[in-house]
């Protein structure tokens, strides 16, 4: 499946995203989620691990688990029914600090839903004093 211009980006370039081909996908599947379901008030961050098989940049290497390559995706859900709001694919180390990237990818979940009365309950992975002040 192509949805984009294999030539458009190329690996180890500034500015390289390793999911270039599918963000589009990506957006319309989490605009989805914030149209066809509203979450209430509790909501949760945490992460999933989907397996995976085939070659990829990104993959996480879990020895303890019988498919030991994983896509790791942080996930906005609702603590009630634990349906999916919003969702942020892994894709590797950055050239930030660990807690930028936390605060990044927590801000980025939660940034459609801020203001609107929601509880946020994280792990305390999740937690910073920048994200306390925030």
């Amino acid at each position: 499946m192509h949805l984009c211009n294999n030539e458009q980006q190329f690996q180890g370039q500034p500015g390289h995203d390793p999911i270039f081909k599918i963000p589009s996908f990506i957006s319309k599947l989490a605009h989805n989620f914030k149209t066809v379901f509203a979450p209430g008030k509790n909501i949760a961050i945490d992460e999933a691990m989907v397996a995976w098989r085939g070659p990829l940049a990104f993959r996480v290497f879990n020895p303890d688990k019988p498919d030991k390559f994983w896509i790791k995706v942080f996930k906005l859900c609702d603590s009630t029914t634990a349906s999916c709001c919003n969702l942020k694919i892994y894709t590797g180390k950055q050239e930030t600090s660990v807690k930028e990237a936390i605060f990044d990818v927590v801000n980025r979940l939660i940034s459609p839903y801020l203001n609107c009365g929601h509880t946020l309950y994280v792990d305390s992975y999740y937690t910073s004093p920048n994200l306390f002040r925030y």
